[in-house]
């Protein structure tokens, strides 16, 4: 009787911690939906995402890169860093970001270029004065929770959260990705960022 009552009890305990993590993730991914970037900052960061057949940025691509370059041409930040990883189907995420910016006629020498950026935490690792520089992160609503807590782990100290505009991304696939970043925060609540 005493092993049930114990087993009862660390169930019970399993579950209580459980509930609270969910909670907290769903807090932190719903915290930041509304991020919008009023400031200056020195860079905008943005996030890779897929790239389809012919080098066409997806949709969420698009605008991210759409907001990123929204920012640089109201003067609000100098700079933008471009990160993402080898695409699925043709160029590399980055070359297709890079010549988006260089259609809007961005200088080359105000793009940053990170070809490793092969997820958040790793375009985040990336950046190369984590101190000192100023950086507005560009991407969904979804994200910003997980990147926010990231950028905190990693000790990213002046940093802001600016939600790309949904111009081509839809609703159902934000409901979407909701559910997903839930479950990633619960999984970086643990998350031990590696040295630089």
């Amino acid at each position: 009787m005493g092993v049930l009552k114990f087993l009862f009890r660390v169930v019970l305990w399993a579950i209580l911690v459980v509930l609270i993590l969910a909670s907290w993730a769903f807090w932190q991914t719903y915290s930041h939906q509304n991020s919008q970037f009023t400031g200056t900052a020195d860079c905008a960061v943005v996030f890779g995402a897929a790239v389809w057949r012919d080098d066409i940025p997806s949709h969420a691509l698009s605008d991210r890169m759409q907001s990123a370059i929204g920012l640089y041409k109201n003067d609000q930040v100098e700079c933008l860093i471009l990160s993402g990883g080898k695409s699925t189907f043709g160029a590399h995420e980055v070359d297709v970001m890079a010549k988006m910016a260089q259609e809007y006629n961005i200088p080359l020498k105000d793009i940053v270029r990170d070809m490793n950026g092969i997820n958040t935490s790793q375009t985040l690792l990336n950046l190369e004065d984590p101190t000192e520089t100023s950086y507005v992160m560009v991407s969904q609503a979804p994200h910003l929770g997980r990147i926010a807590h990231l950028s905190r782990r990693i000790g990213i100290q002046n940093y802001a959260l600016h939600v790309a505009i949904p111009i081509r991304w839809q609703r159902q696939q934000f409901d979407n990705f909701f559910k997903n970043e839930v479950l990633k925060n619960m999984y970086y609540a643990f998350w031990i960022s590696p040295k630089k």
